[in-house]
């Protein structure tokens, strides 16, 4: 590595999958301490604590890659893969692969620069770890992976700023491009509404496959196959649209000289692939909701808060704020009733103090989990306020005196969230006597 000694040593690691040894980048002891982190854990910076050696951005490692087969996972389970309860499910899965999947792949490994890994690098890399954990299906995903994996994505999309996602300045683009954003999110959901079904649908497909006579069409397969490549094309374009009207430039063929070519091309062959980072937030919410559900990382209470306030994070990072205040209630509601029941239990007379101690920790654990739910609330709040007050305004004044019901409905119809609303009617704000 020029221009400074490498902060690497490099050893041999054999791929999980073909069993090839290839040498892997290990860092060197104490080569750098990390920084300030953004809330959804993002690292803004990286301390080095040796001069001599050349700065790199250690997330752009965070990955193994094996140049023979293409398999990329998380450092720590290629070396020891037998950790991941999953690996089992994935090795078997890769043994399988369509034709289609080995082109993703192939793809993405061609001209990566393993070595001296840039921003196409690794988000290629990330790509690939991400893209061998969804070959698996929906009910034997390891979540919490996928959806870490993505968040990953997102940081390096941020982190390439204006050269990755310039604001729009013209006002008509930029309302243009934020109705495809939101329909690209419902289009997401549609997404995945369709691979549920799609599960469903395997059963009666299997079940027609035994029918079908040879070299005759199963038309069960037949038009779920259509259906999806009509998604998937409407991905690929959808995307190629948004750039258009980000930057009034079509993106000529599918080259790879800009990130905006590689990008299409990454679409053109995985259209579901997060090509910036509001798109991979929003996926890595789909994954880390199931995760913070079933996995048993999240059994721990503060383990279980600290999932939720990423996922809050997430959501008004997407400006998906009836989400977020939905979740918010959910921390609200069941910790309460959580508090209540466990108060009730120490009234018991035959609870002994060790018992007792217990509960009382539990539910001080609980009252820091409202009390937080009571921030972010508040925190969401003053972003939307602060966001829509001179359209609050507006329409309290054009509305004067009028009964709170209607107030509150002319405010949601001139798009102010339904958890600001209310919010201003428990606070009065909609008051006729108030509000004249």
């Amino acid at each position: 590595m020029a221009d400074g000694v490498s902060p690497f040593v490099y050893k041999p690691v054999d791929c999980p999958i073909c069993n090839e040894a290839h040498d892997q980048p290990h860092f060197r002891l104490r080569m750098f301490a990390e920084g300030e982190r953004e809330s959804d854990g993002h690292i803004l910076h990286y301390k080095w604590l040796n001069d001599r050696v050349k700065p790199i951005n250690p997330a752009y490692y965070y990955l193994y890659h094996c140049p023979h087969c293409y398999f990329t996972d998380v450092t720590t389970e290629f070396k020891n893969p037998r950790e991941n309860q999953f690996h089992p499910l994935v090795e078997r899965a890769y043994s399988r692969l369509t034709d289609r999947d080995k082109e993703i792949l192939i793809f993405l490994n061609r001209n990566l620069n393993y070595g001296d890994i840039r921003f196409r690098d690794a988000l290629s890399l990330h790509y690939l770890a991400a893209y061998v954990q969804l070959l698996l299906p929906d009910d034997a995903q390891d979540d919490l992976k996928i959806g870490r994996l993505l968040l990953r994505i997102a940081w390096l999309f941020r982190e390439q700023g204006p050269a990755q996602g310039e604001e729009v300045k013209n006002p008509m683009r930029r309302d243009t491009v934020a109705a495809l954003e939101t329909y690209d999110g419902h289009l997401q959901q549609l997404f995945h509404q369709w691979q549920k079904a799609g599960q469903v649908l395997a059963v009666q497909m299997d079940a027609a496959d035994r029918e079908t006579a040879p070299g005759a069409i199963n038309p069960y397969r037949h038009h779920r196959e259509r259906i999806e490549k009509l998604l998937e094309a409407q991905v690929s374009e959808l995307y190629r649209l948004k750039e258009l009207c980000r930057t009034g430039v079509e993106i000529e063929g599918a080259g790879t000289g800009t990130t905006q070519e590689f990008l299409a091309s990454v679409k053109s062959l995985w259209p579901f692939a997060p090509a910036n980072e509001v798109e991979a937030m929003r996926m890595a919410i789909g994954y880390l909701e199931k995760a913070v559900s079933r996995d048993a990382t999240f059994d721990d209470p503060q383990a279980h808060l600290n999932g939720i306030s990423l996922l809050i994070d997430l959501m008004i990072r997407c400006e998906d704020f009836d989400a977020a205040f939905t979740m918010i209630r959910g921390i609200y509601r069941n910790a309460t009733y959580a508090r209540g029941t466990m108060q009730e239990t120490l009234r018991n007379p035959e609870l002994d103090e060790t018992a007792k101690q217990k509960v009382r920790n539990k539910i001080r654990g609980l009252s820091r989990s409202v009390e937080h739910a009571g921030e972010l609330r508040r925190k969401l709040l003053g972003i939307l306020i602060d966001r829509d007050r001179a359209t609050i305004r507006r329409v309290l004044s054009e509305n004067a005196g009028a009964p709170v019901e209607q107030v509150a409905s002319a405010l949601e119809q001139h798009g102010i969230s339904p958890g600001v609303v209310v919010f201003l009617k428990e606070r009065g704000d909609l008051d006729p006597k108030k509000n004249r």
